[in-house]
Order: structure tokens, then sequence, then C-alpha cells
């Protein structure tokens, strides 16, 4: 295996792990199995150093866009990141962004129109505000970031998810009933 990828595997195990290998190797048998595939796989020379390679940062992607449309924080995602971990200038044809720029004043969603809120399925009865909207059957007044439109590709996730929580209800249920009857078994002794 050539040394850039020994590197490579060392580099992404987290830093427990590390030590944990390195006590292994110094443990193993010379000329053992295990000592041989540690060589092959992660190299002498990260099995026997000491200096740890850098740290990676794992951040979600979706945040690190999030911050980079705003022009300060860009900046200092910039300096930390460089620019090839940052998304091109937002809503550009470059951009890699999927979504659509939805024009200033115009509504993100409309009235009639099924969105997911918390998992469950509603309609947009109204809109309440700048981004806020109401929806059909609750006196909940949501902002637009926390709606997502409904697809048909979502709907059988949400319909898994009613059939989880109705059996997760069901189980419930049987389990209060056994601990009422536990409770009247001991009440009567």
């Amino acid at each position: 295996m050539e040394k850039e990828m020994q590197n490579l595997n060392w580099k992404c195990l987290p830093k427990e792990v590390r030590k944990e290998i390195r006590a292994e190797y110094q443990n193993a048998i010379e000329g053992s199995d295990l000592e041989s595939f540690l060589q092959d796989f992660f190299g002498d020379h990260n099995l026997t150093s000491d200096t740890e390679p850098e740290e990676m940062l794992v951040v979600e992607m979706k945040k690190v866009q999030e911050m980079a449309q705003n022009d300060i924080a860009r900046a200092m995602l910039l300096t930390i990141f460089g620019d090839k971990c940052l998304p091109d200038t937002p809503n550009t044809p470059d951009s890699g962004e999927l979504k659509t720029q939805v024009a200033e004043g115009e509504p993100k969603f409309n009235e009639g129109q099924l969105v997911i809120y918390e998992g469950r399925v509603y309609v947009i009865e109204g809109k309440t505000g700048k981004h806020h909207y109401s929806l059909r059957g609750t006196c909940y007044e949501v902002h637009e970031d926390y709606l997502e439109p409904y697809t048909e590709e979502n709907k059988e996730t949400l319909e898994e998810k009613e059939m989880n929580r109705k059996a997760l209800y069901n189980a419930l249920c049987e389990l209060e009933s056994a601990s009422v009857k536990v409770r009247k078994a001991l009440i009567s002794m």
C-alpha cells in the first residue's frame, strides 16, 4: 500500500483509536499476523511516531452554506476553510444550490399548498407575517424555514413515521394496561 494511502487511513481514525492501535502494535509479537497487517495498512511511520496528524473538522454542509450567505461570516469561513470548501456565491448558476431564489416579497408557500412541519402534513391556511404562515387545523404560526414542501418522495417516509408512531402508541397502551394489572395484583396481596 502506498504511503499516501496509509497516511489517509491513519488520519481518518479518531485520536483515541490511534492510541489503541499503537498500543496493540507495541504488544504484537514480532512476525505475527496482527503486526504485519497493521504495518501494511497504516505504515510503520504512523505506528511508531508520536506526532499526530491534523485533526479533521466536520461541519454539516447545510450549516456552512447558510453561513456563507452572510458576507461577514463568508469572509471568516474563507479564512478558516479556504475557498475550496465553500460554495460559490449564493444563487449564481455555478453555486451548486438546487433551491430557486424566492423573489423578495413573494410568499414561499401559497394558500392551500401541502407542507411538512415537524414530520406531519399540513395545509397552508394563509400568510400571517413577512415569513410566517398559519397551518389549517392548528393555532400554529410557523416561520417558513421550518416548513418543507410536501412531495411524493417524502410521502412514503411520512407514512412510515406515522405507522411507527401508531405502533409505539399501541405498545404504550399495552404497557399501561399491564402496569394497571400489576398494580391491582399488588394491592390485592
